[in-house]
């Protein structure tokens, strides 16, 4: 642990320098496979983060950052109410000293840009939101998540990838509480732009492809169709999952029990029924003849998914935990 302590320690150091590196990331990134830490090496590296800054002045943006860092392994440890006490207090840090607060926030690859304090004042937020999630408050994590939301578009654009984990978050909310036409259209939207930016094997693009599977089975008027819709996008995710994450990646395992959970429902329905369905999806033009290619097989499922009623990630995604990289 020490080893790699020091190793974002010079990371920092050298991006401080030279403006080139990974900086940051390595508080939260190994650099070796380029997956985010995960675990008790996660919660490890939040406390030595917070013990290698904690004495510098608060209106440096590494101690705003540090904060976001050690709330994010708390909540990683399942602590979300000590975490959201560390986010409220650091909020407050960084918006009493705004005016001197100018912060690197993380692009899309590896160039940093400066923005206003606002932006961290976003990824406060946006932590707080994942808290308030995990403390069973979903109304109150909606309304944080939609204003934080419509920032980081402000700030950054929809291309970003930080801007990309807060509609993930955000679908998280629209799922918890049943707003199905709305999170399909979104995940729909954010996948086309994660899939062109990010490419489709990215972390953040699998996790909003399985986001979509979690919502086609969101509410209790679910039929057949929604189900067999739900195992392929989970079946896709976990394609790339396994090779991009390994087997054993908590997100990975998350995502084969999801669609265990629904090829036990499918199993429980008579073939007959499921026959009729297909018959009928057929008929009416939404799913494709027997015979053809599958939709799910090109790089346009996402567009063949949209089913006639609409068009549409964490920590962890929960995507809540990778908003500490910005």
């Amino acid at each position: 642990l020490s080893c790699l302590v020091r190793q974002a320690e010079v990371a920092v150091e050298h991006y401080n320098k030279t403006e080139h590196g990974a900086g940051w990331d390595r508080w939260h990134t190994c650099g070796l496979c380029i997956q985010k830490f995960h675990g008790p090496v996660n919660k490890a590296l939040g406390w030595g983060c917070w013990k290698t800054y904690v004495g510098r002045p608060v209106n440096e943006w590494v101690h705003g950052k540090t904060t976001i860092r050690l709330g994010v392994s708390l909540r990683g440890s399942g602590l979300p109410q000590e975490a959201l006490q560390v986010f409220e207090a650091g909020l407050e840090t960084v918006r009493f000293n705004a005016p001197r607060h100018v912060v690197p926030a993380r692009g899309l690859v590896a160039t940093f840009h400066m923005v206003p304090a606002r932006g961290l004042v976003a990824t406060f937020r946006s932590n707080m939101a994942n808290c308030l999630v995990s403390l069973d408050r979903a109304d109150e994590a909606l309304q944080i998540r939609r204003e934080v939301r419509a920032q980081f578009l402000e700030l950054y654009g929809e291309a970003d990838a930080e801007t990309l984990r807060t509609a993930h978050c955000l679908l998280g909310s629209l799922i918890d509480l049943g707003r199905r036409d709305e999170a399909q259209r979104l995940a729909l939207e954010t996948i086309a732009v994660a899939k062109r930016v990010l490419g489709y094997e990215h972390v953040l693009t699998l996790n909003l492809v399985c986001a979509l599977g979690d919502i086609l089975i969101c509410e209790d008027r679910q039929t057949v169709w929604d189900l067999d819709r739900a195992d392929a996008a989970y079946m896709l995710a976990l394609e790339s999952m396994r090779r991009v994450l390994g087997t054993e990646h908590p997100i990975t395992r998350e995502c084969e029990r999801k669609r265990a959970r629904i090829q036990s429902a499918l199993a429980r329905v008579p073939v007959e029924e499921r026959l009729r369905e297909n018959e009928r999806q057929t008929a009416m033009g939404i799913r494709p003849p027997a015979d053809s290619t599958d939709a799910t097989d090109s790089d346009d499922w996402t567009d063949a998914t949209d089913s006639g009623d609409a068009t549409d990630a964490g920590d962890d995604t929960d995507a809540g935990d990778a908003t500490d990289a910005g």
